[in-house]
């Protein structure tokens, strides 16, 4: 299945269902190059509650840190974030929908390639 958006390519939409507490790894196949992620969430309880992704990366893995998303109504990024490049040194970039339910969180993620610098 072909799934675009504007410039981009989308590798591959996730829904995921993470308790609380848990972390979360999806592996992301690009043809035969498989991209690994991890999901993880971070509350801060400073008075000032902002909301971040941080990614990280660990030789052929890298870290999504989700600070603070933790909102009942839903949180998403507005555009795509760049979080590396593709063995084919193409762009390789997330959008990310998150919302806390019962301490429960629905995770939308969607990898995508291409899109320019």
């Amino acid at each position: 299945m072909n799934r675009k958006i504007g410039a981009y390519s989308v590798l591959a939409p996730e829904r995921l269902i993470i308790p609380e507490g848990e972390s979360a790894s999806v592996d992301i196949m690009n043809g035969t190059e498989t991209i690994p992620l991890r999901l993880s969430f971070v509350n801060d309880e400073s008075e000032k509650k902002e909301t971040s992704i941080t990614v990280k990366g660990h030789g052929r893995y890298a870290d999504l840190i989700f600070k603070n998303w933790n909102s009942p109504f839903g949180q998403c990024t507005n555009k795509p974030i760049k979080i590396g490049t593709t063995d084919q040194d193409e762009p390789l970039s997330i959008m990310a929908s998150c919302m806390n339910a019962g301490g429960t969180r629905i995770v939308d993620l969607q990898v995508m390639i291409g899109g320019g610098e």
